[in-house]
């Protein structure tokens, strides 16, 4: 499975959430969106940390794991674990939170149109690393 096609999907899922009328039927595609998005990152960076030989559980306890191996092995560039984490923060929001933050009510285009922006930087820096 290449993780990065997930951001396809994410994007097709916006896309498609963009064409729709109603609210409620919108914000399930976006919210799809971003799950989609962070899963595709997720898993790349947990691709590359067992290339690296760390031992990724593929439980919940994974996602930290993850963190902490990017936090250790690429500290100089923190922007690395700051996206994998604004998009984590954003799919938890959008698989567990019955209502969404303002900032998304407001403009929720705009907010999962950044999270998918997000996510494709964090894939390209990722690919740099994993050549």
């Amino acid at each position: 499975m290449k993780w990065e096609l997930l951001l396809n999907v994410a994007r097709k899922l916006k896309e498609i959430g963009d064409n729709i009328k109603n609210d409620n039927i919108i914000e399930s595609y976006y919210r799809s969106s971003i799950n989609r998005a962070y899963y595709a990152c997720y898993n790349i960076c947990a691709d590359i940390a067992r290339s690296y030989g760390k031992e990724i559980p593929q439980t919940g306890k994974g996602h930290s794991e993850v963190k902490n191996w990017l936090k250790k092995h690429f500290d100089k560039n923190i922007e690395l674990l700051n996206s994998l984490e604004s998009l984590a923060y954003k799919r938890k929001l959008a698989d567990y939170d019955k209502e969404l933050p303002p900032e998304y009510y407001k403009n929720p285009i705009v907010w999962t149109e950044d999270g998918l922006i997000t996510a494709e930087a964090l894939i390209n820096k990722l690919n740099e690393i994993d050549g």
